[in-house]
């Protein structure tokens, strides 16, 4: 990431702030943060390639949920989905890792 992208985000960040905090206040959910996202990707304009993932670092600057923010991403396809892993302590990890 260049330059001129993290002040952009650094930017959008403080500008969406008091809106954020407005959010965490009254207990957000994964689709709240969805509607957020895809709200300020068309307030902003046509889509530019990584837009979406931008946005959620700018919300997550601002003081949104990580998890939160992730989650919609994901759901939405910007970012891809973790493997699941029953992964309960270092056996198990070495187990998987032989496997």
């Amino acid at each position: 990431m260049d330059e001129e992208s993290r002040r952009r985000i650094a930017a959008l960040a403080s500008a969406l702030r008091p809106g954020v905090a407005r959010m965490e206040a009254s207990g957000p959910t994964t689709a709240d943060y969805v509607w957020e996202i895809e709200r300020l990707a068309h307030v902003l304009g046509e889509p530019l390639p990584g837009m979406h993932l931008a946005i959620g670092m700018a919300l997550i600057r601002a003081g949104a949920n990580l998890a939160l923010v992730n989650e919609a991403l994901r759901s939405q396809g910007h970012l891809p989905r973790r493997e699941a892993h029953a992964c309960c302590g270092p056996e198990d990890a070495e187990e998987r890792e032989r496997s």
